[in-house]
């Protein structure tokens, strides 16, 4: 389970799945998407990405970053991805 997320600039902070949720919102609105659904799934998704592909509690931002790109091109939004 998902406990920390390890910052670029090496800081360890408290996973917070609400940020998963903003940054795909805003993914979604760069590409003119302004409704989006499904967001409780999307960070479920990524959440459980993450627990499957690794066993440790603090996750890298990168590791975050790339289940939820996946997760998205999985789903059919590979625009919304790239953004």
């Amino acid at each position: 389970m998902i406990e920390r997320i390890k910052k670029r600039d090496g800081r360890i902070v408290n996973y917070e799945p609400e940020k998963i949720g903003a940054a795909i919102a805003t993914a979604f609105q760069a590409v003119g998407q302004a409704r989006m659904t499904r967001l409780p799934g999307w960070r479920k998704m990524v959440a459980d990405g993450l627990d499957e592909q690794f066993s440790e509690p603090v996750h890298g931002i990168e590791d975050v970053q790339d289940i939820a790109v996946r997760a998205l091109i999985d789903e059919g939004y590979s625009r919304e991805a790239k953004a």
